[in-house]
């Protein structure tokens, strides 16, 4: 049990968290969910004893275990990966350099037959205690939580300064994981985990005992974990029993009452002091008209909840006309050196399709949008379509921001001929309003330089949209905001990401990247995990597969052939649909003169038997294309 009592936190003159008062069970695993710069990290820290509060105190049973994952972390550079997470103890080392000394006196060649058998049980005995410190056990979960977080067993016995901040990132989680403590604290933990690892930390974390803490936005993530949602907001926390997607509605009905119960008030409190000064100056009412005064002064005013603080509003400026294949590729391959990052690629990308780039961390998906891109070179055959234009959204895009700009001036330097007063009401969109504009871009939060980048984004013109990782560091109603912006795009769409609720009903194809081989799924992120799950064999994209997936291959080429014949016979339809609309409308126009005639009128009947033998005509052809298009719908739900 945790209780914290008052707890206050003050930063620079500003009230982060004020006066806290709330109790966590033991079987407590919490969401903490709120804006970027809310206090949720704050929160966390005090819990973890990183900092202290300005005012009131945390209690917890003495000796309390926490294991406490921060956005930064740093690690000694010259520790072995699983040495590190393994950890060691005082009396584990004590008894490691015991054996030690033990085994180094039995190469002394004149110690005694007597003296080298009692060294020799002595050594078995401490060999037994050693087994009984669970280290074994412990070795083994740690090599089971290493390989769940995606590093391979030849990781294990590198230094730590090899690795890069993401995978330095999931050693220290591995090792909060096999500390097994009593109370685990995790500030976005996903941030460096694909969509593999992420899966099994939801699946290990549900197996655990302990009170988990957890700030995330990755949605499908946290409701899958949490059975209590901690909302921080205004330095309050509000607190709720049930994840996040119960929340979600909660709030939603508690807005809309009290959007209810405001009214009633606002007509109550109208009401009262149009009474007040009816009746405040009449000697035989005025008794009256103070009794009302004085209610109405001890009314507690009732305040809306502002659910959705974001408020982020924008869309991305129309594509630009381009032909209908976006990218083509045939036998693809891309290496660096003697390492085969993927082969035997071909994929092909029609105008207005939304892909997920899905996989492993390393397995390509960054590299093959490079190589759409231009950025790198290939073996193979790749080539982009006509008139294809790019905006490239990089994993890192935060990072190329230039730190010595102000906000404002990085977009004029993006849109040199946008006046101040449009450049600054997209910034506005974005949540950049006031002086805000004038801060250097280095001294913004990472969420801040994210929405910064997204706005950069919106003043290059462009029809295919290549967005790696670009929900890192937005919070979950920005996420929601960009996801809704990107389902009205109607141009083409590229997205890496691991977040499953983001790509849910966004993207209508999956590619996922496994050890150098490009695989396609058909559908949302959805099927394609329901078919991972109950291992579903997938087309493979690569010429050397078997004969079956050769018949995949040839399937898929007919689907993109069927597609395009619908799109044809569409727009075909509406084109006829149109023409009949029209001679429809010439028609009636003509029976009203038909109708409103003199007997001196000339009337041209020729010109009214001609309409009617173009719409016979037209209905004719409309009917055609019905048939033909019900017949390639058919053909291609055939091949599902």
């Amino acid at each position: 049990m945790i209780t914290v009592e008052n707890i206050s936190l003050d930063f620079a003159g500003n009230t982060i968290l004020d006066n806290i008062s709330l109790q966590i069970k033991n079987s407590d695993r919490i969401g903490l969910i709120g804006n970027n710069g809310a206090g949720k990290t704050s929160f966390l820290r005090i819990l973890s004893d990183t900092i202290k509060p300005t005012s009131g105190s945390i209690n917890m049973r003495k000796n309390t275990k926490i294991g406490y994952l921060s956005q930064e972390v740093y690690i000694a550079p010259n520790i072995q990966l699983k040495s590190l997470v393994i950890g060691k103890d005082k009396k584990l080392i004590n008894l490691e350099n015991k054996i030690l000394d033990i085994a180094t006196s039995l190469e002394d060649v004149h110690l005694s037959e007597k003296k080298q058998n009692l060294v020799l049980k002595e050594l078995g005995e401490l060999h037994e205690k050693l087994e009984l410190s669970e280290i074994h056990n412990k070795e083994i979960l740690a090599e089971k939580i290493l390989k769940g977080l995606g590093f391979q067993s030849s990781d294990f016995t590198r230094n730590i300064s090899e690795f890069s901040g993401g995978w330095r990132m999931r050693a220290e989680l591995s090792r909060l994981l096999v500390m097994n403590p009593d109370i685990l604290l995790l500030d976005e933990p996903t941030n460096h985990l694909d969509l593999p690892s992420i899966i099994w930390l939801e699946k290990f974390l549900k197996t655990t005992n302990c009170i988990i803490v957890l700030v995330s936005h990755d949605k499908e993530f946290i409701d899958r974990i949490i059975n209590r949602t901690f909302e921080v907001a205004r330095g309050k926390i509000k607190d709720f029993s049930g994840n996040y997607s119960k929340y979600i509605e909660y709030r939603e009905k508690e807005i809309t009452l009290q959007v209810k119960e405001k009214k009633k008030q606002d007509k109550y409190v109208k009401n009262s002091k149009d009474l007040i000064n009816k009746f405040r100056y009449k000697k035989n009412k005025a008794a009256f008209a103070q009794t009302l005064i004085r209610r109405l002064e001890k009314i507690e005013k009732i305040d809306i909840d502002t659910f959705d603080v974001s408020k982020i509003s924008f869309n991305f400026p129309p594509a630009s006309h381009c032909g209908q294949i976006v990218f083509k590729s045939d036998g693809l391959k891309k290496s660096f050196d003697d390492n085969i990052v993927f082969e035997g690629v071909h994929l092909d990308i029609y105008k207005g399709e939304k892909i997920a780039f899905v996989g492993k961390n390393g397995c390509g998906k960054t590299t093959l949008t490079k190589v759409i891109s231009g950025e790198l070179s290939f073996e193979g055959e790749a080539k982009l379509g006509e008139k294809v234009e790019i905006n490239y959204f990089a994993q890192n895009q935060n990072e190329l921001l230039d730190g010595e700009s102000t906000v404002l001036s990085l977009l004029e330097s993006k849109a040199p001929r946008k006046s101040q007063g449009e450049l600054r009401g997209l910034l506005g969109a974005f949540l950049f309003s006031g002086d805000d504009v004038f801060k250097k871009v280095k001294v913004l939060s990472g969420g801040e330089k994210a929405r910064l980048a997204l706005c950069s984004l919106l003043l290059i013109p462009g029809n295919l949209l290549i967005l790696d990782e670009p929900t890192n560091h937005l919070d979950m109603f920005a996420k929601d905001i960009l996801k809704y912006a990107l389902k009205q795009y109607n141009g083409t769409i590229i997205l890496v990401s691991h977040d499953r609720a983001f790509l849910t009903g966004l993207a209508d194809r999956v590619i996922e990247f496994d050890d150098g081989i490009v695989r396609e799924f058909p559908g949302d992120i959805d099927i394609y995990l329901n078919q991972k799950s109950q291992k579903n064999k997938a087309v493979r994209t690569d010429k050397k597969n078997e004969k079956k997936n050769q018949i995949g291959k040839q399937s898929f080429k007919q689907k993109k052939k069927i597609d395009k014949s619908i799109r044809y016979l569409k727009k075909q339809n509406e084109k006829i649909e149109l023409e009949i609309s029209k001679i429809e409308s010439n028609i009636e126009t003509l029976k009203i003169v038909l109708e409103n005639r003199n007997n001196q009128e000339h009337i041209d009947y020729e010109q009214f038997n001609e309409l009617n033998n173009q719409l016979n005509l037209a209905i004719s052809n409309w009917e055609n294309i019905q048939t033909e298009l019900t017949e390639e719908i058919n053909n291609r739900n055939n091949l599902n």
